[in-house]
């Protein structure tokens, strides 16, 4: 069968002058697909014949003539014959020819045209100065310090560009919010804050989430009582700086309340959660209501992995999570606490589990490992809730605890 890429090009080929369109003779149509054998055809200028298996074969090709009903004939009036074509049209133009001749050795355009580009581009003269550039002007510097404010207040407008738009960057002018709520792709600028106020009702806890990524830098959010005595004087803490960060206060009063979040030295987004329980937020002995009960002489092993920072003592930090027991005193007299732990622990006891005022005594002068030990005179009948807490918020592990 002939070869349908010699076809194609023999298609294109005669087609290379205006007004030839290619396929559109009923001689240039492909024939049947069945056909009798001997009999005579044209496929795009070439004449074939029908082979005894059905199949056109090529005989020859008929360029610069026409192939017509299988016979190659001289190209008729207006058609294309290569042999004949003369390069001149009707006019006798020679085709292809511009209104002028073109000479290769003059520049592309007149230099005393209207439209000369004299005026835009400099020629160098001669002898000038390998160095000089023509017609273009030198670029100009940019100016670092522009940029770097640019930069600046672009990534200022960026990053306060949130529900609070930067307006709760204070304590002063912190969101007043009244929980249970939730605010998604919230943004901190770099070194900034933001701070949200709410109400408590006495005996109720409080629980804060904070979602970020810490690969793009750690946030810090803390809780903070009305009347503090500055920003290192907070009640509780998240823990680590990881994704869905939480913070648990289970001894509120009645009163405000502040949480604030801050940044480091890159711009952050963040999604917070605020909610408050009259039941608390943990499981057992994480709570006051959860207190496991201690008899005297028997040591009880546990550990704190799992629990929250959720209680402050007066003599240590606390960030740590914390446990709580208790023991009844039937008869007035004395007891001594012991603590071994794993970690820097803190040791305090009070005689109401959710008031701070109510601490008796507080131990945190064992390093880590060591042994904090509490000895309590002049106690009057009734229950103490002793506290097992940690110095900083890595301070968490198995311990035994044993009063006598």
């Amino acid at each position: 069968m002939m070869n349908a890429g010699r076809a194609l090009f023999l298609a294109v080929l005669v087609c290379l002058v205006p007004g030839c369109k290619p396929g559109n003779n009923e001689e240039d149509a492909q024939p049947p697909q069945a056909c009798e054998e001997g009999v005579y055809s044209c496929i795009n200028q070439e004449r074939v014949v029908c082979s005894g298996d059905g199949e056109w074969r090529f005989v020859e090709s008929c360029t610069p003539k026409d192939c017509v009903n299988g016979v190659c004939q001289e190209a008729a009036d207006g058609d294309l014959d290569f042999d004949r074509l003369d390069p001149s049209d009707s006019d006798g133009e020679e085709l292809g020819a511009s209104d002028r001749d073109l000479d290769l050795d003059s520049p592309p355009f007149d230099r005393e045209d209207e439209d000369s580009l004299e005026d835009v581009l400099e020629y160098p003269e001669e002898g000038a100065d390998d160095e000089e550039i023509s017609g273009e002007d030198e670029p100009m510097e940019e100016n670092p310090i522009e940029n770097e404010d640019a930069e600046d207040q672009e990534e200022e407008e960026n990053c306060l560009d949130d529900y609070f738009s930067g307006a709760n960057g204070r304590e002063e002018t912190a969101a007043l919010v009244a929980p249970p709520v939730s605010y998604e792709d919230l943004k901190l600028c770099p070194w900034a804050e933001q701070w949200f106020g709410f109400e408590m009702t006495d005996g109720w806890s409080i629980r804060a989430m904070i979602y970020y990524n810490p690969a793009l830098g750690g946030l810090d959010l803390k809780l903070y009582a009305e009347g503090h005595n500055g920003l290192t004087d907070f009640l509780a803490t998240t823990q680590q700086h990881v994704n869905g960060a939480e913070l648990v206060y289970n001894q509120a009063s009645e009163g405000e309340y502040f949480l604030r979040v801050s940044g480091r030295g890159d711009s952050q987004r963040f999604d917070l959660s605020l909610d408050t329980s009259a039941v608390g937020f943990g499981e057992g002995n994480d709570l006051c209501f959860g207190a496991v009960a201690l008899e005297i002489g028997v040591p009880i092993s546990d550990d704190t992995n799992d629990a929250h920072d959720d209680d402050r003592p007066s003599c240590s930090y606390g960030l740590g999570p914390d446990k709580v027991y208790i023991y009844e005193l039937d008869f007035p007299g004395v007891m001594t606490v012991s603590l071994w732990s794993d970690f820097d622990a803190v040791l305090f006891v009070r005689s109401d589990c959710l008031d701070q005022s109510t601490e008796i005594r507080c131990a945190d002068e064992a390093p880590e490992g060591g042994v904090e030990t509490l000895e309590l005179t002049d106690l009057n009948a009734g229950g103490y809730y002793i506290f097992v807490d940690g110095r900083r918020p890595s301070d968490k592990g198995s311990f035994t605890l044993e009063v006598q």
